[in-house]
C-alpha cells in the first residue's frame, strides 16, 4: 500500500500537468457558489462539533462504521470495536512485529474483515466475529488491497477482495472458501483500488498505467457485466439509487480543465445522465452519497453537490484549499470533509453555506486525522495525538445525533461535555490550535 505521505508525493507527480490548478478564489462563476468555507453567510445548520470521544488503538490506521457500531484498526493488527451507543464490545491486542495491516477494513452483518500482511506468514484476509472479535477464519490472499462484504439477492453473503496482483477473489463469508476468481488485467497498481457492493453487483475501480479503470461484476457468478476506462483519470466512484456515479476528467490542456459527472446504470453501465463540472480530479478523491445528495471535491478544492437521480447541480462551493486526497461525507444535513489529515471543512448540504466547526477546525495541527467515516447520523474521525495514541471522535450537527434521547454527558458512564482547553503550539506553522478534553463548559 502507498502510505499517506507517499500517496501525496505520488499524486503530485501524477498531476504535474495540473500545475496551473491553484486554489480557486474566483468569487462566484458557478451557480450556487459561495465564498470560502468557514467565511460568509451561515447556514441554518450552524455548527458541527464532537459529542463523544473514545479510545482507539495505538498507532491508529483506519476506521469503519455502520448503524450497528464502529471498528478501528491499528497498524499492527490491534482492533477495537464499539456499539452504536459508544460502548466498547471487544478489543484485540497487536500481533507480532512482523505483522502489519492495510486499510481499509470492511464490515459485514456478522464479520469484520482485516487485510493482513506478515513478513513471515505471508498475506491474507482475516474474518473476525462481529460480536466478540474471535477469528472465524483466515485465508491466504496475494497482496490484498481492498475488500467489501455483500449479499447477492436471495444468495449467501460474499466477501470481495481485490489483490495488488490483478485479481478479484470472491469468498464465502461463512468459511472463507473461494467461490470465484476474476482476473482484472493488471499486474501492479499506482494506488490502492476501491470496491463496493450494491444490489448484487461488485463495482471495482483502480488506476493502472495512468488509466482509470472501472468494472462491474456479478456477485453471485463472478461474471463481468460491464467495464469503463478513462485515460484522463477519474475520482473514485460511488453507488446511489441504482446508479454508479463517476466523475471523469474530459479535457486537460495547459490551463483548461474540464470534467463531467455521469450516472451509469448499475446493471448495464449505460449512461443515464451526464453533467459537465469543473476539474481536475485524481483517483484518491472520492464521491460521497446520501439518499438525495452526492458531493465531491476537485483538485482546486471546489466542492460540488448534485442530485444523484438527475445529475442537476445543487451548489458549488470554493473552499480555497487545494485537495489531492479528500474524503467527503454527508452527515444528515452537513457535507463534511477532512483536509490532508489536519483539519475539517463543513458545508450545509441544502444550500452550500458555511457550517461552523472549531474542533477540529479547517486547519488543525495539534493532532492528525488518520481516517474518517460516517454512520448513524454522525461523522467519525480516527485521530492520532502527538504521542501516537489514538482516539475516535463522534461529531454531529449541533442538535442531538439521530436516535439519541439525551446528550452524551447526561448518560451514565459517558464523558462530560467536550470543551476547548489550553491551546497547543502547532510546531512548524507557529499557529496555535485548541484540543478537546472532558470537562464542563
Amino acid at each position: 500500500m502507498i502510505g499517506r505521505r507517499g500517496a501525496r508525493v505520488a499524486i503530485a507527480l501524477l498531476v504535474t500537468a495540473l500545475a496551473a490548478c491553484s486554489a480557486d478564489t474566483s468569487p462566484g462563476a458557478s451557480p450556487g457558489r459561495r465564498g470560502d468555507a468557514g467565511i460568509g453567510t451561515r447556514s441554518r445548520s450552524s455548527r458541527i462539533e464532537p459529542w463523544l470521544t473514545r479510545d482507539a488503538t495505538a498507532d491508529p490506521q483506519t476506521i469503519a462504521a455502520d448503524d450497528e457500531g464502529v471498528v478501528a484498526l491499528g497498524r499492527r493488527g490491534d482492533v477495537i470495536a464499539y456499539d452504536s451507543a459508544g460502548d466498547m464490545t471487544w478489543r484485540l491486542d497487536a500481533g507480532p512485529d512482523t505483522t502489519t495491516t492495510r486499510d481499509p477494513i470492511a464490515l459485514g452483518e456478522e464479520i469484520v474483515l482485516v487485510l493482513v500482511h506478515d513478513t513471515v506468514a505471508g498475506t491474507g484476509v482475516r474474518a473476525l466475529d462481529r460480536a466478540d472479535g474471535r477469528v472465524r477464519w483466515e485465508v491466504a490472499s496475494p497482496d490484498p488491497r481492498a475488500a467489501a462484504v455483500g449479499r447477492s439477492p436471495g444468495g449467501p453473503v460474499v466477501v470481495a477482495v481485490v489483490g495488488g496482483s490483478g485479481a478479484l477473489s470472491l469468498l464465502d463469508a461463512a468459511d472463507g472458501s473461494t467461490r470465484a476468481l476474476v482476473p482484472l488485467g493488471f499486474e501492479d497498481l499506482s494506488f490502492d483500488p476501491s470496491v463496493e457492493i450494491d444490489g448484487g453487483v461488485i463495482v471495482v475501480s483502480w488506476l493502472h498505467d495512468g488509466i482509470s479503470e472501472l468494472r462491474a461484476v456479478d456477485l453471485a457468478t463472478g461474471t463481468t457485466s460491464w467495464t469503463r476506462s478513462n485515460a484522463l483519470l477519474s475520482a473514485r466512484p460511488a453507488i446511489a439509487d441504482g446508479l454508479v456515479l463517476v466523475v471523469e476528467n474530459t479535457r486537460i490542456e495547459r490551463d483548461v480543465f474540464e470534467a463531467a459527472v455521469r450516472g451509469l446504470e448499475l446493471a448495464s453501465g449505460a449512461e443515464a445522465w451526464s453533467t459537465p463540472v469543473a476539474g481536475p480530479f485524481v483517483p484518491t478523491l472520492r464521491v460521497a452519497v446520501s439518499d438525495d445528495l452526492a458531493a465531491f471535491v476537485d483538485v482546486r478544492g471546489r466542492v460540488t453537490a448534485i442530485e444523484p437521480r438527475t445529475g442537476s447541480v445543487r451548489w458549488v462551493r470554493a473552499t480555497r484549499r487545494r485537495q489531492l486526497e479528500a474524503s467527503p461525507w454527508i452527515v444528515r444535513d452537513v457535507v463534511a470533509m477532512t483536509t490532508y489529515g489536519t483539519g475539517l471543512v463543513a458545508i450545509a448540504a441544502d444550500d452550500g453555506r458555511s457550517v461552523d466547526n472549531e474542533v477540529p477546525g479547517p486547519v488543525q495541527t495539534a493532532m492528525t486525522i488518520e481516517d474518517s467515516t460516517a454512520a448513524g447520523g454522525s461523522l467519525l474521525l480516527l485521530v492520532r495525538r502527538p504521542a501516537g495514541e489514538g482516539e475516535i471522535w463522534w461529531l454531529g450537527p449541533s442538535d442531538l445525533p439521530a436516535g439519541t434521547e439525551s446528550r452524551p454527558e447526561e448518560r451514565e458512564g459517558l464523558p462530560a461535555t467536550l470543551t476547548l482547553d489550553s491551546e497547543e503550539p502547532s510546531g512548524a506553522t507557529g499557529i496555535s490550535h485548541p484540543r478537546i478534553t472532558p470537562g464542563s463548559r
